[in-house]
């Protein structure tokens, strides 16, 4: 190839480039000139104030959705295979074990984590027509709870990466 046609391939690529810059600007402009509140994009290069920014999340993007707190900072976790089958991501209810390991200054503190979660339910968000509904099954809402076991394994030392 000469030298002429690979300058000609990097001129057409910058224009393309150019135009959707242009339109990034134009797009800007409108945004700008609406009446509606503008959202911002969390970024983990620009430094915010913590109390000044309060981060919030769609709960209709998660079909399930549950926190769970160690109690200790984990590094690093890993899944368990097990022999319940693969593809399962959508068969209601889950079950999953992990394991981590913990990073605490004082070292005999250290532990593995062998965590099962099971009964893990699909957790939509429920209208509220639904509420009454679901007071008068309080029996049934116990069985559907989330199970969760935890195993504790000694270490000596930080857990850095968990395979």
């Amino acid at each position: 190839m000469a030298n002429e046609e690979i300058d000609d391939e990097y001129d057409e690529i910058d224009d393309g480039d150019m135009e959707v810059a242009e339109n990034d600007v134009n797009n800007e402009e409108n945004m700008n000139s609406s009446d509606s509140e503008i959202e911002n994009v969390d970024s983990p290069h620009v430094n915010y104030d913590n109390n000044s920014i309060n981060l919030d999340y769609d709960e209709t993007a998660y079909d399930c959705l549950y926190t769970l707190r160690t109690g200790y900072p984990l590094l690093s976790f890993d899944i368990i295979k097990d022999n319940l089958g693969d593809n399962r991501a959508n068969q209601y209810p889950l079950t999953m074990t992990v394991v981590g390991g913990t990073e605490v200054k004082k070292i005999r503190k250290n532990h593995l984590m062998v965590i099962k979660m099971s009964n893990i339910l699909k957790d939509k968000p429920h209208s509220d027509s639904d509420d009454s509904l679901l007071s008068e099954d309080d029996e049934e809402k116990e069985d559907e709870k989330p199970k969760l076991d935890i195993a504790h394994v000694p270490h000596k030392g930080c857990v850095n990466r968990v395979k």
